[in-house]
C-alpha cells in the first residue's frame, strides 16, 4: 500500500469503488465526475440575433455528458450535485454587419448571471464570421441550472452562428 501524506493514511493501489479509482501511481479518477461537451455541427441560419435578442447557444452534436445533465435543445445544464464548475462557452457568429457594433457571451447560473464576454465583433471580425469565447467558476446547488447564451446588438436581427468543431460549444466540469 501506499502513503498518501496528504491525508496521513494509506489507500491501496487499484482502488475501486462507484467510479472512483486510484492508478499504481496514486493517479485518481472519476468516471462518474459531472462533466460535458458539446457543439453545434451544422449551421444555424440567419437571424437570429443581431438586434439585441438574446438566444440559448445552438448545439447539436455531444462529445461527451457524464451523468446526462445538459438538455441540448434548450443549451441548459442541470446541477447533479452541489459544488464548483468550471463553465465554458464559445460562440462563433456569423453574418454580421457593420452596424453590428457589440455583443454579450453569457453563463446564467439559478444563482448569478455572469456576462463572460463583451465587445465589438465588427470592426475585428474577418468576412462577416467572429469567434468569442469566455468562462467563469460558479458555484452550484443540486438541481440549479446554467444557461449558456449570446446576443449581438445595434443592428438588424441578421446573425447566426457558424456550424464547424470548436465554434459553438460549451463545456463544463465539477471543479469542487
Amino acid at each position: 500500500m501506499a502513503t498518501n501524506n496528504a491525508l496521513n493514511r494509506s489507500l491501496p493501489f487499484g482502488f475501486t469503488s462507484s467510479g472512483l479509482a486510484v492508478s499504481s501511481t496514486g493517479i485518481a479518477t472519476n468516471a462518474s465526475q459531472p462533466a460535458f461537451g458539446y457543439y453545434l455541427a451544422t449551421s444555424t441560419g440567419n437571424n437570429l440575433t443581431g438586434d439585441g435578442t438574446v438566444v440559448g447557444l445552438t448545439i447539436d452534436t455531444m462529445l461527451f455528458d457524464v451523468g446526462s445533465n445538459v438538455n441540448s435543445s434548450t443549451s441548459t445544464f442541470t446541477a447533479p450535485v452541489t459544488g464548483i464548475y468550471h463553465f465554458i462557452i464559445s460562440a462563433y457568429f456569423a453574418n454580421l454587419g457593420a452596424s453590428h457594433t457589440a455583443y454579450d457571451l453569457l453563463i446564467n447560473t439559478t444563482l448569478h448571471d455572469y456576462a463572460v464576454g463583451s465587445g465589438n465583433p465588427f470592426v475585428i471580425s474577418q468576412q462577416t464570421f467572429y469567434l468569442v469565447q469566455g468562462s467563469v467558476l460558479a458555484k452550484m446547488n443540486a438541481g440549479n441550472t446554467a444557461i449558456f447564451q449570446a446576443a449581438v446588438f445595434n443592428g438588424a436581427k441578421a446573425v447566426g452562428f457558424e456550424g464547424s468543431f470548436g465554434g459553438n460549444a460549451i463545456y463544463g466540469y465539477l471543479v469542487a
